[in-house]
């Protein structure tokens, strides 16, 4: 086999793994954007159950301002708004697990997210780190006493501009 079959050989597989790559960063983008989309209606669902617990504040302290009791009836369709509202969001959230499993995307929580890189200490560092240390272990000095300086209360200036 010569040179160039080799080359070409080669040239063919790189670029078959180089399609695979590019393949499987479309599905992982999709699969992300997927993800995006339901988180959004997700805080939309949760807009929808602040306002229904609004609207129920403002009408129960409207009864309650009023000295009436409280109308079932004004409340019923506020209730029936958080509960849809919550049983979507419910389902969002499947969905999102759902798409999550199927495209093996990670979920990143603050104990899997990674550590904070240690930063190690040259040799060429450590003169400067015993005068550090040196520094940080010797006993403070008290600030020098500042003399009171007396404060002018008023300032008078006549009429031709002059400074008393």
């Amino acid at each position: 086999m010569s040179f160039f079959d080799k080359f070409f050989e080669q040239a063919t597989v790189v670029r078959g793994a180089a399609g695979n790559v590019a393949q499987n960063a479309v599905k992982q983008t999709k699969s992300l954007a997927a993800v995006a989309k339901i988180k959004i209606a997700i805080a939309a669902e949760e807009d929808k159950v602040k306002q229904a617990y609004s609207e129920l504040g403002r009408l129960f302290y409207r009864d309650y301002e009023a000295g009436t009791e409280a109308a079932m009836e004004d409340y019923q369709p506020w209730c029936d708004k958080i509960t849809e509202a919550k049983a979507a969001i419910a389902k969002l959230n499947d969905d999102m697990a759902a798409a999550r499993v199927q495209e093996d995307i990670p979920v990143v929580t603050e104990e899997a997210a990674p550590e904070e890189p240690v930063l190690e200490i040259v040799e060429e560092d450590a003169p400067e780190r015993e005068a550090a240390e040196e520094a940080a272990e010797a006993p403070e000095e008290p600030a020098p006493e500042i003399p009171d300086i007396p404060v002018i209360d008023t300032l008078y200036v006549d009429e031709s501009g002059a400074e008393e």
